[in-house]
């Protein structure tokens, strides 16, 4: 095999989001490539009058859901549906399906899942 699996893939793949009350929702999610991952980031950055750099975490996990949701019960991922999502529970399991801002992977090692920790 070459390089092929170190391409980013962007068919559709179902993940199971676990919810407090043992719902589950099914939705459909595609992998966002490295070098997107990285443009999220740096448009996640902020810098002071001083030099400092802060992180806008918010701004980073809203871009990579948009980009990353294709299917879902509740249509299109938007700011004014992420903005609506009063259940901390689905907040956790969307926050996990995105990739760790400084690091390699998300938290999900399991396409077909996504579970609520204990």
């Amino acid at each position: 095999m070459g390089y092929e699996k170190y391409i980013a893939s962007r068919t559709p793949r179902p993940v199971v989001l676990q919810l407090d009350d043992d719902e589950e929702i099914t939705i459909k999610i595609v992998d966002i490539p490295w070098s997107l991952k990285n443009q999220k980031v740096s448009l996640s950055l902020k810098w002071d009058s001083e030099g400092n750099t802060v992180f806008d975490g918010d701004n980073y996990v809203r871009e990579c859901l948009k980009l990353m949701i294709v299917e879902a019960p509740w249509g299109q991922t938007t700011d004014t549906f992420l903005s609506t999502v009063g259940d901390n529970a689905l907040g956790a399991a969307l926050e996990k399906l995105v990739p760790r801002a400084f690091e390699g992977k998300s938290e999900v090692s399991s396409p077909s899942a996504v579970k609520k920790e204990s």
